[in-house]
């Protein structure tokens, strides 16, 4: 993504971890850039392993977050409403 640039629709899979190590900082930054990059009304899909904690990192940034799927992995929205 460049500055400046919008989109109505963003889909990640971001890394998270670092050798044997979960890190989510590498996703916050992801969901940070998402957000910045949405337009109004954009939505954020992001596929995760089950046991990533996610959840709280979308909602405290979007203003609204639920799960699409869950199987192996699951995927998550987040939707820009401001």
């Amino acid at each position: 993504m460049t500055k400046g640039q919008r989109f109505t629709t963003i889909v990640s899979n971001p890394p998270f971890h670092v050798g044997g190590l979960v890190v989510l900082e590498t996703a916050a930054a992801f969901i940070e850039a998402a957000y910045a990059h949405l337009e109004r009304g954009g939505r954020f899909y992001l596929v995760a392993n089950r046991f990533l904690p996610y959840e709280p990192l979308l909602q405290a940034r979007f203003t609204r977050v639920h799960t699409v799927a869950v199987s192996s992995h699951k995927v998550l929205l987040a939707q820009k409403l401001d």
